[in-house]
């Protein structure tokens, strides 16, 4: 990787600075940006809503949610494109809303249409002549009109339904389920709906996952090697700092030269780096094994989230920019972020990877998006993970081949996988033998236009596999990159000495404890030899 771009290459910049307006939908930017509307009919809808607005960010267009009631006070004509999310919970303002939708010239969505009472469980669908298989999905029950065309059936193995059928600009799904295989159904269909067809090709990336100072060196160069040997492009996620939960014992990247060597490697084989949180971690847990940017035992954001955010950021960015690693994304760790932690995000990177946190309600909720996408409310571009981590357990490789399959149903979909360091070699290769069956272009983000920012530090792709970083403040970089104190709180030292005192207490009643039975067993045997002398001695 080189660090100077030359003149010639930037400018390049200006050419693509449109695509990155708007880079995946291979439209030219217009001078009327298309508006989008999604309508829900209560609030047990605003996270499908959620779930639309994210598919739609695939799309050139803004999009804005609001309920039934708000749309129908409005006037539905000031927009391009109407979604409806129906869970037959209102037929009144169902009808009114039917009503008023039938005099707009617009294309218009419905999902959840038809019947609810003449509903089947549909155990396959049916769509572009290939048949997918369901577990007991309800599909309601619409009748087929003379000018209806039917793009997906479903079956229950004896009654067949319409799941997907168009009538003119109007557009029908009979099931309220926007995730899993409807909602990849879901997601090409807009394709036509909105008429933005977008190229029949896949995109992809192999991200190592967890990798931090206590990471094998060893492990990291087999796997580059791996990577080297198939000529493919990779991610590497990396959390600069390794916390020790029960005594808060920090260790930095710095302090591990046979590690950041090996990340060096990576990076000159094709590795990109994205940072994974600072440490991976939240309070008194440990690092890789909890979120970061969000409280999981009360379920909300971290207290204090817009300087923690930043100042993590900040840290992380700076300590791998001092060790000569570049980071150029950003993967919040287990996905769990708020939606202002996005925004916040975005001031920094360009760039984002992984899954969707929905709202801030829970951090249960993740979505992943079957393409690459724009999030509306924060301007991050995301690279989905969508074809989960394959272990070393059986049956992984199988189920990986199954995400293939079902992500072909939409046109460009995006292959996302992650491979953690603890898994083996092998997996990794089979792995790779599987992402085969369909051609992938696999993604290197300094192919495409890409930022980091920070009060010290710029850094952008030229577009051709080269990155720019001005340092414009090194004193500043210099402060944040120092290795963080080690935390010496009295609530850490008391809990280093409970744990110790505890441990002693515990080896002492073991100890304690062999030496009773040792003791018991030692009698025990004592009396059997005496009863045995005895029964001699009477016998004779």
């Amino acid at each position: 990787m080189s660090v100077n771009s030359k003149i010639s290459g930037w400018l390049a910049i200006l050419l693509i600075g449109l695509a990155f307006i708007c880079p995946f939908t291979g439209i030219a930017a217009e001078a009327s940006v298309p508006r989008f509307l999604i309508t829900y009919d209560n609030d047990n809808g605003k996270e499908n809503a959620r779930r639309l607005v994210h598919l739609m960010g695939h799309f050139q267009g803004g999009t804005h949610m609001a309920s039934w009631n708000e749309t129908l006070e409005n006037n539905g004509s000031t927009y391009d494109f109407i979604v409806v999310l129906d869970n037959h919970v209102n037929e009144s303002l169902r009808q009114q809303l039917d009503m008023k939708l039938q005099g707009l010239p617009i294309p218009v969505l419905w999902i959840g249409a038809g019947e609810v009472k003449q509903s089947l469980l549909a155990l396959s669908l049916t769509y572009e002549a290939q048949a997918y298989p369901v577990n007991g999905l309800m599909v309601y029950f619409k009748d087929i009109q003379a000018q209806d065309e039917v793009l997906s059936l479903a079956s229950d193995g004896i009654r067949s339904s319409p799941l997907i059928l168009r009538n003119q600009n109007r557009w029908y799904m009979m099931s309220s389920q926007v995730t899993g295989i409807t909602g990849l159904l879901l997601a090409d269909v807009l394709h036509d709906i909105l008429v933005q067809p977008h190229d029949s090709k896949h995109q992809g990336y192999i991200l190592v996952q967890n990798v931090n100072p206590l990471t094998s060196a060893q492990k990291l160069h087999e796997i580059t090697e791996v990577f080297i040997k198939r000529k493919i492009p990779f991610l590497v996620a990396v959390t600069p700092i390794y916390v020790y939960p029960l005594t808060s014992t920090l260790v930095s990247l710095e302090e591990r030269p046979d590690v950041v060597k090996a990340l060096l490697h990576m990076q000159n084989s094709g590795g990109s780096i994205i940072l994974n949180g600072l440490t991976h971690q939240y309070k008194h847990t440990a690092t890789g094994n909890s979120y970061e940017f969000w409280d999981a035992l009360e379920d909300k954001p971290i207290e204090d989230e817009e300087s923690v955010i930043k100042e993590k950021l900040n840290k992380g960015i700076a300590i791998l920019i001092k060790l000569g690693l570049y980071p150029v994304g950003f993967e919040p760790p287990l996905y769990a972020m708020s939606q202002k932690g996005y925004q916040i995000v975005s001031t920094y990177f360009s760039h984002l990877y992984g899954q969707l946190q929905i709202s801030d309600q829970s951090y249960l909720g993740l979505q992943s998006v079957p393409y690459v996408m724009e999030h509306r409310s924060s301007g991050l571009q995301l690279f989905p993970e969508t074809l989960g981590d394959p272990r070393n357990e059986q049956g992984d490789i199988e189920k990986l081949l199954r995400n293939i399959d079902q992500l072909q149903i939409v046109r460009d979909s995006f292959y996302g996988m992650l491979f953690h360091t603890d898994s083996s070699l092998d997996l990794l290769e089979q792995a790779i033998d599987s992402l085969y069956k369909e051609p992938i272009d696999y993604l290197n983000p300094l192919y495409g236009p890409l930022y980091v920012h920070t009060s010290f530090m710029d850094m952008a792709s030229n577009g051709f596999g080269e990155l720019k970083i001005t340092i414009s403040n090194p004193d500043e970089l210099s402060l944040y990159a120092t290795s963080p104190e080690q935390e010496s709180t009295a609530l850490s030292s008391f809990t280093y000495l409970l744990t110790w005192s505890l441990a002693m207490v515990v080896a002492v009643f073991i100890v304690l404890f062999i030496g009773f039975l040792f003791l018991l067993n030692r009698r025990r045997r004592y009396r059997l030899f005496t009863e045995r002398t005895l029964t001699v001695s009477e016998r004779k």
